[in-house]
């Protein structure tokens, strides 16, 4: 059986076989695809135009405007004009409900759409404001539509509206020709103009190709409601397939093979249903239509099927992909959308982590990986605006170089630092040349705008496959055509996000069905391949017929009122359900509808539409055949499916353990973590490496090393052993300006400055007379942090200062009433400084006669009273987790201690009287107040009892994740490892499985219970 349209088209060019025929069709695109349809079938189709009304009235009228010097306004061009439009129409409708309401864009373009229904339906600014009801809002748009035929008028625009005008025009002065015979499909919409264009050019008569009942009303202004009489051509296999009669004669169970319904868990599984079934059955693609009942999820997931089974170069949209598909649709709106937010950083972050940036033609030996740009632009928090990235640029330079200085200092692994700093001139590169693109001017031309866009595309936008190449020429056609056409000026920021609001409606890849190719359209534009494969998605009530929305400019009621010519959003589903009948009488094969019983996204559960049922209904079937989302093994479509498809089966771990070795280490390690015995997976060593002894003089160590150490050697195993560096991750925190650690640097910078301002001034600190100094010290501090920690958030910023300020008032209220006298500041010893306290050279620091460690570090304050010393380290965080009654904390608060001994060997090395009395901690911020903690030193031997264990642990290549206290929560690796801690209730678990190991239990409870 033939397809109906196909032999009723053949039979009119049959009866006029020389003469000129015109066909007119819903769009260029079903016409090419109907006339390759017909030439497949054999027939003659000489001398027969293919075109929609508006293309053969713009055809008659074009030379002639073009001859007034007229242009056509270009796709959506007039949107960039639209909001000047609308505040002069405003002024003209001051009692407007939107004079005080900003209009939003979507209500805007809302605007712009009913103007064109109105200019189609042939419907003047005059007939609106004298039939319509007299209401403010139909006022404005009276108002709007003047000022918009007059911005056609002065710009030298034409529309479709326009060229049916001025065709009649030409055929009232010529008259229609006699000699022409005229078709139209049914489902052709024919708005006002449309059809009085038609009833004037048509002389003797028209041809209908379609149906003259199809059990539901047609659209109110399609072809077969405006030529109800038009006789159809007489074609002997002209009949419609069984599909066709579902609301008239009904369907019978003999039809089940030409009408089958399916059911789905998901979308997806529906998509992927179509794809298996063209699979398995070996259906060549160029005898496959598939046909999608909602734009949303269908088009998305088709688009991602045919680039997943690389059928891109094989497959044609009817009405094409929404630009927001493509690879460089995406590239481009995100780079119009980084302009039109004032070049804020995040946006530009965006596209490198989507991979929709290439910085290829930078470096085409070894291209920059975007996600490096991405990894370096999220380091600093760049406000907007051009000139922020030079600077956060600088920022990121020197904070580098004290970042690789702070790794070398504590012998952490420098390598990925170091790339990341050879990089930082590259990316700087990158973002100069997109900055580059965008004039730096106050006010640019649109054209400038779109030639920005150009050059993007071809040298930032990835293009992969043909898809994409040709997805990127048709912009280039577009911005190219726009910017020539549309003389505006305005910011760039404005113009911006106009294009973003323009490309974001725009589609690429349309494109008439081609032999050899599937063929993808919407209900609306399928049946007229003549394929013996149909495919109908999204039979679910969510999906279909859909819902009737309707216009908040000009609701139904007022249309009907307006006008017969308007047409009607309430009547939508209703068109669907006659597209879809339609349909099923076109389709010369069987016919397959698909509906969702579950969306897999949410666990939503959904139903088959009222004609799905009610054809099941007709066709006796109870329950339809329900397609799993995982398919035998024989039908899968990828390495996926097959995989989940065969999990089941004998031999499917061996498999998958002998294709992923890796996976089976992982398990392996999991397996022994998680057992009670300490294996090389906790951190054991096959053998001790005297490198790794702290104790036998080859390493240098800090007290905060030592600390890590005593907090979890696991930990230190991670960072100290294997290097294992976290990753950089910043969340940004809207309520504070600094991060703690910034924080709690400015405030240590802050008091050290201000101590030594005044011992070089000999003067003791006093709160009424130096608060004004170390206010000013403040603000200088703030604003030398700013060139590294950029305002982001006003209000955020205003609270960090007041906070500083607390914590300097009460910085500065204590040591007003502490009467030592400082000695010293930033004493450093084993850094290579010289002069008053410091010392260049590691301390060797001597706990007992076999445990000695060289320590290096820098002490923030010594105070001397007579031969009394007293070391302070400043704290600008909580008190939480140090106790005056027990400041070493089992270990875990070394650094008073150990500074304790350096100082006194670099005290000797000068021969300085005295001793070290007292060390402990001073706390600044704005929450303690000022308070300070702090002890007698304890004798080194009480030190090296206590870290004894720990250190012949370690000496012995042990770094268990042994915790004295639940060290996990805010630690960079507990993502590897935060359940796995062994903390003192776990010992009698861990006592038993090592019975077999006496001397490393004993170390272990010697650490653990010291």
């Amino acid at each position: 059986m033939s397809s109906y349209p196909i032999a009723q088209l053949s039979a009119f060019c049959s009866a006029h076989p020389i003469s000129t025929k015109v066909l007119f069709v819903p769009s260029e695109q079903a016409g090419q695809t109907l006339v390759a349809a017909l030439a497949s079938s054999g027939s003659s189709w000489l001398n027969l135009h293919v075109t929609t009304p508006s293309g053969w009235a713009e055809r008659v009228s074009s030379p002639h405007l073009h001859a007034e010097g007229r242009t056509p306004l270009p796709p959506d061009a007039d949107r960039f004009f639209l909001d000047e439009l609308i505040a002069r129409a405003l002024k003209r409708v001051p009692e407007s409900p939107f004079t005080s309401t900003p209009i939003s864009p979507g209500l805007a373009r809302s605007f712009l759409r009913t103007l064109r229904t109105l200019r189609r339906a042939g419907i003047d600014p005059d007939h609106l404001e004298h039939t319509s009801d007299k209401t403010a809002r139909t006022h404005l748009l009276a108002a709007l539509y003047r000022e918009y035929l007059a911005l056609l008028e002065v710009k030298g625009f034409y529309d479709s509206a326009t060229c049916f005008e001025y065709a009649i025009h030409l055929l009232a002065q010529s008259g229609p020709s006699q000699d022409t015979f005229h078709a139209i499909l049914d489902e052709t919409p024919l708005s006002g103009l449309a059809f009085k264009y038609l009833k004037t050019l048509i002389s003797n008569g028209i041809y209908r190709i379609g149906r003259p009942n199809l059990g539901t009303p047609p659209p109110d202004h399609s072809a077969a409601v405006r030529f109800p009489d038009a006789p159809f051509p007489k074609a002997e296999r002209a009949q419609p397939g069984p599909g066709g009669n579902l609301l008239l004669n009904g369907l019978t169970p003999e039809h089940c093979n030409t009408i089958r319904l399916r059911e789905t868990l998901g979308a997806e599984t529906e998509v992927r249903g179509v794809f298996r079934e063209i699979l398995h059955e070996n259906i060549p693609l160029d005898q496959v239509e598939i046909a999608y009942t909602a734009k949303s999820p269908y088009l998305s997931l088709l688009q991602d099927a045919v680039e997943r089974f690389h059928l891109s170069d094989a497959t044609t949209f009817a009405n094409g992909i929404p630009l927001t598909l493509t690879r460089p649709g995406q590239a481009i709106l995100g780079f119009y959308r980084w302009i039109g937010a004032n070049f804020d950083a995040t946006e530009l972050i965006d596209l490198c982590r989507a991979d929709l940036l290439t910085f290829s033609s930078l470096s085409p030996d070894t291209p920059l990986e975007p996600y490096r740009v991405a990894m370096l632009l999220h380091q600093e928090r760049i406000s907007q605006g051009r000139n922020a990235y030079s600077t956060a640029f600088d920022r990121l330079e020197a904070n580098h170089q004290d970042r690789l200085e702070q790794l070398r200092q504590e012998d952490l692994p420098t390598e990925h630092i170091e790339e990341s700093y050879r990089n930082l001139d590259t990316v700087r590169t990158a973002v100069q040349k997109l900055l580059a693109l965008v004039p730096a001017t106050p006010k640019t031309s649109l054209e400038s705008l779109t030639h920005a866009g150009i050059t993007f595309l071809k040298h930032f936008a990835p293009c992969r496959m043909t898809p994409d190449t040709d997805a990127a020429d048709a912009l280039h056609r577009r911005l190219h055509q726009t910017g020539r056409t549309v003389q505006v000026e305005n910011s760039p920021s404005h113009l911006a996000r106009y294009l973003v609001d323009l490309l974001s409606q725009d589609t690429v890849h349309i494109s008439a069905t081609h032999h050899g190719r599937l063929a993808i359209a919407p209900l609306d534009r399928a049946g007229y391949t003549g394929r013996k494969h149909l495919y109908v998605l999204g039979m679910d009530e969510s999906s279909f017929p859909g819902g009737g929305a309707e216009d908040p400019i000009l609701l139904d009621g007022e249309r009907i009122t307006l006008s017969a010519d308007l047409e009607l959003h309430r009547t939508r589903p209703g068109e669907q359900v006659w597209h879809l009948v339609r349909l099923l009488g076109a389709a010369p094969g069987p016919v397959t509808l698909f509906s969702s019983r579950r969306s897999l996204a949410d666990g939503r559960e959904t139903y088959p539409s009222a004609v799905f049922q009610q054809a099941a209904s007709q066709l006796e079937i109870e329950h339809p055949p329900v397609l799993n989302p995982v398919p035998p093994s024989d039908l899968a479509l990828d390495d996926t499916e097959l995989l989940l498809s065969t999990r089941t089966t004998a031999g499917f771990e061996i498999t998958v353990r002998n294709a992923f070795p890796w996976l089976v280490q992982g398990e392996t390690a999991a397996h022994a973590r998680s057992g009670p015995q300490l294996t090389r997976f906790d951190g054991r060593l096959s053998t001790p490496d005297a490198h790794l002894d702290l104790t036998s003089g080859n390493t240098v160590v800090s007290a905060s090393r030592l600390e890590t150490l005593a907090r979890c050697p696991y930990r230190y195993f991670l960072q100290y052993v294997l290097r294992v560096e976290p990753p950089e991750e910043r969340e940004e925190d809207a309520t504070r300006w600094l991060t703690p650690l910034a924080f709690g640097a400015l405030l240590h910078d802050l008091f050290c400055a201000f101590m030594k301002t005044l011992q070089h001034r000999k003067e003791s600190p006093n709160l009424e007379k130096h608060t004004e100094l170390l206010d000013k010290m403040l603000q200088e501090h703030v604003k030398l942090f700013q060139e590294h920690n950029p305002v982001t958030h006003e209000a955020a910023y205003r609270a960090d200062l007041k906070r500083l300020s607390q914590a300097a008032r009460a910085f500065l209220a204590t040591e007003s009433q502490h009467k030592t006298q400082p000695e010293g500041f930033e004493v450093s010893f084993g850094f290579g400084e010289s002069g008053g306290l410091n010392q260049p050279e590691p301390i060797p620091i001597s706990l007992s006669k076999s445990l000695q460690v060289r320590l290096r570090g820098r002490i923030d304050r010594v105070d001397r009273e007579h031969d009394n010393y007293t070391i302070w380290d400043y704290k600008t965080g909580s008190m939480a987790g140090y106790s005056a009654q027990n400041l070493l904390k089992g270990g875990i608060h070394l650094q008073w201690a150990l500074y304790t001994y350096a100082l006194e060997s670099i005290l000797r090395n000068r021969e300085h009287p005295g001793r070290v009395s007292k060390s402990g901690y001073f706390f600044t911020s704005d929450r303690e107040h000022g308070q300070r903690i702090s002890d007698t030193p304890p004798p080194p031997t009480q030190l090296a009892n206590l870290l004894a264990p720990l250190l012949n642990l370690v000496a012995e290549g042990y770094f268990f994740h042994l915790q004295k206290e639940h060290q996990c929560t805010f630690c960079e690796y507990n993502r590897i490892c935060g359940k796995e801690a062994v903390l003192p209730s776990a010992l009698k678990d861990l006592n038993p499985a090592m019975d077999n190991e006496p001397d490393l239990l004993r170390l272990i409870n010697q650490w653990m219970n010291g």
